[in-house]
């Protein structure tokens, strides 16, 4: 028995690409999916992290994909438990991308206006 997620998830670092075998690649990334949390009757937003990887025609769909992006994610997800330095059991959320659509860009930083060349007789000093 297996799990599947949908998940609208933030693209959390720059997605990693590797060939795997010729013709065969792998993409991996991770990402930060929000949650909200209710404590004592106030709510907030925290962050799960997920780790996502896809193989074959996917990658394509997703080679575009760069940190800020959101996309819509699906596929079968399941824990991976693993010991921290610290001694204490972490577990990792992972998802094998089944289909894959583009929400937003990460937003791009501005370009600064562009510099004007004024007459010295209009300068007002």
């Amino acid at each position: 028995m297996s799990a599947t997620a949908t998940i609208l998830a933030t693209i959390g670092n720059e997605p990693e690409i590797r060939e795997l075998r010729p013709g065969m690649e792998m993409w991996k990334a991770r990402l930060k999916v929000p949650r909200k949390v209710r404590r004592n009757g106030e709510e907030s937003v925290t962050e799960d992290w997920w780790s996502a990887v896809c193989f074959g025609r996917l990658v394509e769909d997703l080679r575009g994909a760069k940190t800020g992006d959101v996309w819509v994610l699906s596929g079968p997800c399941y824990p991976e438990q693993w010991e921290g330095r610290d001694g204490d059991m972490r577990t990792t959320l992972n998802v094998k991308v089944a289909s894959a659509t583009k929400v937003s860009e990460a937003p791009r930083a501005k370009a600064a206006p562009a510099a004007r060349d004024y007459p010295d007789e209009d300068i007002p000093f």
